[in-house]
């Protein structure tokens, strides 16, 4: 009976300092995410509100779900318009006018980087030389001399590829401009003509479609400081966690002894 009392004193002992160790490393794990609460006071209560206005309609996992797409649809729009050249607006214009001529909207954005490329080599050739845009009789300058934005190039193309009455020659003038396969899925957006892409826009605005430029950049930037946010509080977790690996590890040692 003695030995299996000492036991049992000792196998108490190990496992009470064991908790006291693991009590210590979460004390001050504990400090470390208090100090983070008030960085995420103001996002706590922004979705607090959301969810106080929406929840009775989708609740609170819908809510949270809605907010993170948009953050994320923000965010994509404000990057890819930013390597489009375009502004967050129009870059959504050509995104519906592309969904409505049932274009994806990878393609859609695929078809304006090389539309670009191809307004880039164009404006770099000497004045007067022939390009893919001379060919179809478009001047890729304006009347001072300035080069024309994509937007208007498009509309351009858009009226030239419309007007043709040869669906051979409109394929043959799409995958010029937009490569093989992309430009043969452009055709029922370049046949909109001039005004096609601008139509689509204005049924946007007129919906209060339309997630603005100053929108997307805030979401841009919120992106950003959350990011940074998250980086910096696993820093500063790891090693609390890392210090209280030794304890979990003498504590699970310990328990059947």
């Amino acid at each position: 009976m003695a030995n299996v009392t000492n036991i049992e004193i000792r196998a108490q002992d190990k496992t009470t300092t064991a908790f006291r160790k693991v009590g210590g490393g979460l004390r001050a794990l504990d400090q470390k995410i208090d100090t983070t609460k008030g960085k995420f006071a103001l996002l706590n209560g922004g979705l607090s509100s959301m969810v106080g206005l929406m929840g009775g309609v989708f609740g609170v996992a819908a809510v949270v779900n809605f907010s993170k797409n948009i953050l994320e649809i923000g965010d994509r729009m404000h990057k890819v318009s930013g390597a489009l050249g375009l502004t967050v607006p129009k870059l959504q214009a050509f995104q519906f006018a592309a969904s409505q001529s049932g274009i994806d909207t990878e393609t859609m954005h695929k078809a304006l980087g090389k539309f670009n490329i191809e307004i880039g080599i164009a404006d770099g050739k000497l004045l007067g030389a022939n390009t893919k845009f001379s060919d179809l009789g478009i001047n890729i300058h304006d009347v001072n001399g300035d080069l024309k934005d994509s937007p208007q190039l498009f509309s351009d193309v858009s009226e030239k590829i419309a007007l043709m009455q040869s669906p051979t020659e409109k394929i043959a003038a799409a995958v010029a401009l937009f490569g093989q396969k992309i430009g043969i899925d452009m055709i029922p957006l370049l046949n909109t003509g001039k005004d096609g892409v601008k139509e689509f826009e204005e049924q946007l605005v007129a919906s209060g479609a339309i997630i603005s430029q100053q929108a997307a950049e805030d979401i841009a930037t919120f992106n950003d400081q959350t990011d940074i946010m998250a980086r910096t509080l696993r820093a500063n977790l790891a090693p609390v966690l890392v210090a209280i690996l030794p304890a979990l590890g003498y504590l699970a040692e310990n328990m059947d002894t």
